[in-house]
């Protein structure tokens, strides 16, 4: 008998196991999302700009407060309008009795009344006001002036220090395709002369003064293709771009003057006092 107890007990726990194994599909938990690629690293000038724009941490703390001041001044307008309050008030007196029902200790329930409520509401709105008003609204204005101006100086630092990190990157970029190109033109020289040599007309001493061109160029693409790698990485810092692959960047054709704050154009003075003094100073 204690025999088949024990057999039964280990053929449910057996079939308790199989169970608990064989789960429903449905029954599995969502596999967890991946997460979404970065949009590609940009080539351009003018997408290098806008990523900075964006990712700035600076630009974006001075939209913010901007917008706070936006706030503020919503809210000292609804400070000027119509204010309604409610405000209550309960006083018990507490009594104690005995068994009897007489009271044996607290105040008289024909003095206190057993308790004190009141209740009452109150609006109120501003009227002699104005000239406070006023105050208060070009003190927020102020504010939000000075912040927009501060927002236009940084934005233009930012373009100045991407751009010309990027003029910078653009010249390492040509400086390594120059260098590869010549390196692949002393590669092609090279094949030529090794039949030459081979073939006796030219001098093994020569053929190896100039093996020895090619490998010291070999060194310099080296040495470009890193400080190239550098520039690159420099400017991705800079516009806040996450991303480490050498890609090739788009020839600069002009720089974009619109933004998130444009900075308005020079008046035309300017521009010729600032033409004739460059002039000026170009010659001899």
């Amino acid at each position: 008998m204690l025999i088949c107890l024990r057999l039964l007990l280990l053929g449910l726990l057996l079939t308790g196991t199989v169970a608990q194994a064989q789960v429903s599909p449905s029954s599995l938990a969502t596999l967890p999302t991946l997460p979404m690629p970065e949009p590609a690293s940009p080539r351009a000038l003018p997408g290098f700009l806008a990523t900075a724009y964006q990712r700035s941490p600076l630009l974006n703390d001075l939209r913010n407060q901007v917008a706070q001041n936006r706030l503020d001044s919503l809210r000292r307008k609804a400070q000027n309008g119509l204010q309604v309050a409610g405000v209550g008030a309960a006083v018990a007196t507490p009594v104690l009795t005995n068994k009897n029902g007489d009271q044996v200790l607290g105040y008289d329930q024909a003095v206190s009344n057993g308790g004190n409520y009141a209740s009452y509401a109150q609006a109120t709105k501003p009227v002699l006001n104005r000239f406070q008003l006023q105050t208060d609204y070009r003190i927020l204005g102020n504010q939000g002036l000075a912040l927009r101006n501060s927002g236009q100086l940084s934005q233009l630092d930012l373009r100045r220090s991407v751009t010309d990190q990027f003029l910078t990157a653009y010249t390492a970029q040509l400086q390594l395709d120059f260098s590869r190109t010549l390196l692949a033109q002393l590669r092609q020289q090279d094949n030529q002369l090794r039949q030459l040599v081979n073939a006796g007309i030219f001098k093994q001493t020569q053929y190896l003064s100039f093996y020895l061109s090619v490998r010291t160029q070999e060194v310099t693409v080296e040495q470009n293709r890193l400080a190239y790698r550098r520039e690159l990485g420099t400017l991705r810092y800079l516009a806040g771009v996450g991303d480490t692959v050498l890609l090739a960047l788009t020839p600069p054709s002009r720089l974009p003057t619109g933004g998130w704050l444009a900075s308005p154009p020079l008046p035309s003075g300017d521009i010729r006092l600032t033409a004739c003094g460059m002039c000026w100073t170009a010659k001899p």
